[in-house]
């Protein structure tokens, strides 16, 4: 059998006012699924190596440190501002693997949490997902969840498998409130917990909010709680505006 990612707050929703982290769960697919998924505009990244994801290149020189995307949904536009300079390789990967390559069109914002979060970027129309478990294990990047900055309200971040830290490919959520128990921690083993921020939306915050608040379902057969918006949220695409 074949998996596909989804990344879910385990807890969300529980009364407590605090939210898990995001866990991560391979939902169970049948190949004709994946073929459809592929047939559906699926866009193949070419894999950045995390030591070829720098600032400077003899093929990208002077990289803008804080480049700037917009995220076009179907209920309005956000704006953010990237951090290449304190998360390098992961700006990186986001924008040459995923956003230069038309990835995220017709994507869905596939989990909402009021006053939280909300996540997207690894699934169509009908949860089909646009990688499956062994593409993730190939090209999950270098957590560089290390970086100084705190997944407070209004930050981009990376999510990824619970498991294993260094497994962030193409899903992300936004922050709607500050979930500073995300941040970086070592652990008892040596291991590095936390989820990397690597952008700060700079217009547009509300839309994020509005989505969040939208009615919502739980998904069947998904465990952790992922809640699908009823009316379906599109990502019509994601774009680089200004400098590179």
């Amino acid at each position: 059998m074949l998996g596909c990612l989804v990344v879910l707050c385990s807890g969300c929703g529980d009364g407590s006012g605090s939210v898990s982290p995001p866990v991560a769960n391979l939902r169970a697919t049948s190949p004709a699924e994946v073929t459809e998924a592929a047939s559906s505009g699926v866009v193949a990244p070419v894999h950045l190596k995390a030591e070829e994801a720098t600032t400077e290149s003899p093929t990208r020189p002077s990289l803008n440190l804080h480049p700037e995307i917009v995220i076009r949904t179907s209920l309005g536009n956000i704006r953010v501002r990237l951090d290449r300079e304190k998360a390098p390789r992961t700006t990186e990967n986001f924008l040459v693997n995923y956003v230069e390559r038309g990835w995220y069109a017709n994507t869905i914002i596939h989990h909402v949490e009021p006053q939280s979060m909300i996540m997207g970027g690894a699934y169509l129309s009908g949860m089909k997902p646009k990688l499956t478990s062994a593409e993730i294990a190939e090209r999950g990047i270098l957590n560089e969840a290390n970086n100084g900055l705190s997944n407070r309200r209004g930050t981009l971040a990376m999510a990824r498998l619970a498991d294993y830290e260094h497994s962030a490919t193409s899903e992300f959520f936004i922050n709607l409130a500050s979930n500073d128990h995300l941040d970086y921690a070592q652990t008892e083993d040596g291991r590095l917990n936390g989820y990397c921020v690597f952008g700060k939306v700079i217009e547009g915050l509300e839309i994020a909010d509005k989505i969040a608040a939208l009615p919502a379902k739980p998904q069947t057969g998904v465990e952790g709680g992922a809640r699908i918006p009823t009316e379906p949220v599109v990502i019509l695409a994601i774009e680089q505006v200004g400098p590179r």
